[in-house]
């Protein structure tokens, strides 16, 4: 995720300020309020934003900040751009290539800490996410809310596929049950080893 370009879009609805573009975020994992105005900080030496800073009643002043046309033009070259596929940049994707070389009680403990995030991180989906977007969309076009009911909904679909098959792929660990070398292979290899397992 460009945090840049999420922040441009939060911005095309009005001008906001830093701490309310962060309560915007719905996602675990969400970025630090020090990276939000970091990243503000940058846009607005790009030309992207304005700031002004804005009095409040028996409140701090705050800095609220401006798409300006240079901001919303890259926002459109953005939105327009090719919507890419990125590949799969999993660290435990990663890290699952060389279970063979750890023993098996640390791929279970890694296994088992995915599996407790991914619910966790559905349960906030289906429950804090959904009422986020309820109360966002109040007032605002039904547009807005179809959409991001459409990204909500995305979100869930790959929880719940990423659970389901880290809790296969936690049995499969749990019982050894192993991929079979192909018969041919392991007889026209020459040197083979043995497939090996770690306790």
């Amino acid at each position: 995720m460009s945090l840049k370009y999420v922040l441009l879009g939060f911005l095309t609805y009005g001008p906001e300020s830093g701490y309310s573009l962060r309560k915007r975020f719905f996602q675990p994992g969400m970025p630090k309020l020090s990276q939000v105005y970091r990243t503000l900080k940058e846009m607005a030496v790009e030309g992207l934003v304005t700031s002004t800073r804005e009095q409040q009643e028996k409140r701090p002043a705050r800095n609220m900040y401006c798409l300006t046309k240079k901001g919303k033009a890259e926002f459109q070259r953005w939105m327009a751009g090719a919507w890419k596929v990125a590949p799969v940049k999993e660290r435990l994707v990663l890290k699952l290539s060389f279970a063979s070389q750890v023993k098996k009680k640390a791929i279970i403990a890694g296994m088992d800490n995915f599996i407790k995030v991914k619910k966790e991180e559905l349960a906030y989906y289906e429950t804090e996410a959904r009422k986020h977007i309820e109360k966002t969309a109040l007032g605002r076009d039904n547009l807005d809310r179809f959409y991001w009911e459409l990204v909500l909904d995305f979100l869930v679909r790959r929880c719940k596929a990423e659970l389901e098959w880290a809790e296969e792929a936690m049995q499969k660990i749990v019982n050894g049950s192993l991929p079979r070398v192909a018969a041919s292979n392991a007889q026209g290899g020459k040197g083979l080893k043995k497939q090996r397992t770690r306790p």
